[in-house]
């Protein structure tokens, strides 16, 4: 594969990828956003940085999920800064597959492995890294970031869906779909002082229409989910992978261990708001716990 640094703003550079890296360049020092996955990746991007003549790199990780962090170590860089809730997660890659699966292994599933990355300090929310400011959008992961640049890209990472990826996941990962619901209205917030809105899993968006029409259809899968978990639960006890199996289904998903894993966070987090509001009463049947509306 061929890396090459787009323009993306008049200062900021973009590496493409699932998810993107954002880079800006300021005498001999690199500031970076979500290195991405793999030892390819990190290292083609030192040489880019290295035929730029950079001396000096510092990273923003914007969570803690091994797609946008993993390339990080090949990078050799001398600052890493990610959200402090998250830092033992990147510290150490089991508690990150803990956190993130609900198992320490990813082997035999189609999910990345991580390293550690052991050095790593936590981001000052609204300063300014070389151009970079991190903002809190919080939902996807706990400490979920996303980052404003000086000359005006918003750079969403996780914290919105492109619309392929909807579809292909059915269910999205989101830790607390509560404040996940509060970070899109965020973002149309941000957006309004911005010329373009890069997605981790999804387009550029510089129309602001279509960025609207994406917020809403992520909205909508948040809301429609939420009904469904209440009206599955109204008619009898279910245990969280029976009701995700169904959920999956009904989103036209395929479903294995994979998915189960990186649905249940959502579901769990609606599970978790109607129990703290006493909606919901659980059961111990059979060996599960089951759950069941009032």
């Amino acid at each position: 594969m061929k890396y090459i640094l787009e323009q993306l703003g008049d200062e900021t550079l973009i590496l493409r990828g699932s998810p993107p890296t954002l880079v800006r360049v300021k005498d001999n020092a690199a500031y970076i956003v979500d290195p991405g996955f793999g030892k390819e990746r990190g290292t083609s991007l030192r040489k880019l940085l290295d035929n730029l003549g950079v001396k000096e790199i510092t990273v923003i990780l914007t969570h803690s999920h091994n797609d946008h962090i993993q390339a990080t170590p090949y990078l050799k860089a001398s600052h890493v800064y990610a959200p402090l809730i998250e830092l033992p997660m990147i510290h150490y890659s089991k508690i990150r597959n803990y956190f993130s699966y609900g198992y320490m292994f990813t082997k035999g599933l189609s999910l990345l492995e991580g390293e550690d990355i052991v050095s790593c300090k936590p981001i000052e929310s609204r300063k300014s890294y070389g151009g970079f400011i991190p903002i809190k959008l919080p939902g996807h992961t706990f400490g979920h970031y996303g980052i404003l640049t000086e000359d005006d890209v918003l750079y969403v990472s996780d914290a919105l869906f492109g619309d392929k990826l909807l579809t292909k996941v059915g269910i999205p990962y989101v830790e607390d779909h509560t404040s996940f619901l509060e970070t899109l209205d965020k973002i149309i917030d941000f957006s309004k002082m911005t010329k373009v809105v890069v997605l981790g899993h999804g387009p550029r968006i510089s129309n602001w229409k279509i960025l609207k029409k994406i917020i809403d259809l992520n909205k909508e899968r948040i809301r429609n989910i939420e009904h469904d978990v209440l009206e599955y639960l109204s008619d009898s006890f279910m245990h969280i992978e029976e009701l995700v199996s169904k959920l999956l289904i009904k989103y036209g998903v395929e479903v294995d261990l994979t998915s189960l894993l990186l649905s249940k966070p959502l579901i769990k987090s609606i599970i978790s708001k109607y129990y703290r509001e006493g909606k919901l009463k659980p059961s111990y049947y059979n060996g599960f716990l089951k759950w069941k509306v009032k």
